[in-house]
């Protein structure tokens, strides 16, 4: 799961298995071994202010986003080429799913290989490999940008021959 701090203080958030966690203002934080919806709460640091949020259970593997004050964005892209494709094709990411600003809950529809910040694994066993990345909200508005974002992003996070 993927939690994105939209406000510009730091909010604890609380109820993940892992126990709380703090993320500073724009910042992500990232928590593992979902395996039940969630009742999340996420309280300023310093202020009065609360946040949140029920969510679902995503499907095995899948990723769920809590985007406090809707202003994280992503793209779930599929790069299965880059795994499939004979060397001499350029390979092309695809966009699956775009979360735009103003959303403040996702789930993904299928499993997930690698989370924002996340490298895709270096090798795959047949299937549809997925990742999730965080994007800026501006790109989100036209789909061929947010294309061309994923695949800039791939030196960071492009799998290992």
């Amino acid at each position: 799961m993927t939690i994105h701090n939209g406000t510009n203080e730091s909010l604890e958030i609380s109820g993940l298995p892992g126990g709380k966690v703090v993320v500073d203002g724009g910042k992500l934080a990232r928590a593992g071994d979902i395996r039940k919806p969630l009742a999340l709460v996420a309280k300023s640091t310093t202020g009065p202010q609360t946040y949140t949020v029920q969510l679902e259970l995503p499907p095995p593997g899948g990723e769920a986003v809590w985007a406090i004050g809707g202003q994280g964005c992503f793209a779930e892209g599929d790069f299965t080429e880059y795994y499939e494709a004979p060397p001499e094709v350029p390979a092309q990411a695809h966009v699956l799913s775009i979360v735009k600003p103003g959303t403040e809950t996702w789930l993904s529809t299928g499993p997930i290989s690698a989370g924002p910040g996340e490298r895709l694994p270096e090798g795959t066993r047949g299937g549809t490999v997925r990742a999730l990345v965080h994007v800026p909200c501006d790109v989100t508005r036209f789909p061929e940008l947010t294309r061309s974002w994923l695949e800039m992003t791939l030196p960071e996070i492009e799998p290992k021959p």
